[in-house]
């Protein structure tokens, strides 16, 4: 993955670093790599993210091609970690993944409630666990937690993308 620039180091050691969390500048460099979205010229329509920094070009292209968006306040938080529930919408999203046949009637985590408040992310994660994109040990899935990016590149190696 490191051969191929979807995943690189990190900028000031160059190692992997799999057990630390992603945040959204990486995780739009890695999507726009792993399914093939070519980086954009497109000056940067965010506040936050000023031209001529290195992950402008994902960013923009990601949010071009509806991978990610930003804030209501126009801002986009490069420097945001990604949470586990979050990563999974996209990853799944921007795969086409369809999740209409997904049963979310049923709690499944001790961590995950059968209402309203979940209703939104239900779906990537019941998909997510039972199709084997995930590892969960126990009754409770953490969908709070931060994704690491070693978490991330087995998602979209189970999923087939890499």
């Amino acid at each position: 993955m490191q051969d191929n620039g979807i995943f690189t180091g990190n900028d000031s050691t160059g190692n992997l670093e799999p057990d630390s969390p992603i945040n959204r500048a990486e995780t739009t460099k890695v999507l726009v790599e792993a399914f093939g979205f070519g980086t954009s010229p497109l000056a940067s329509t965010y506040p936050d993210v000023e031209d001529g920094v290195w992950y402008t070009p994902y960013i923009m292209s990601a949010t071009f091609n509806g991978i990610v968006q930003g804030y209501p306040d126009g801002t986009f938080n490069p420097a945001e970690t990604v949470n586990k529930v979050e990563m999974l919408k996209i990853i799944l999203e921007t795969a086409g993944v369809d999740l209409s046949g997904v049963d979310t009637s049923e709690e499944l985590f001790s961590d995950i409630a059968v209402d309203e408040s979940t209703e939104w992310f239900r779906p990537y994660a019941y998909y997510a666990y039972q199709n084997g994109l995930v590892d969960i040990s126990g009754d409770e899935f953490e969908p709070d937690e931060d994704m690491l990016r070693r978490d991330v590149i087995l998602t979209l190696y189970r999923l087939g993308v890499l």
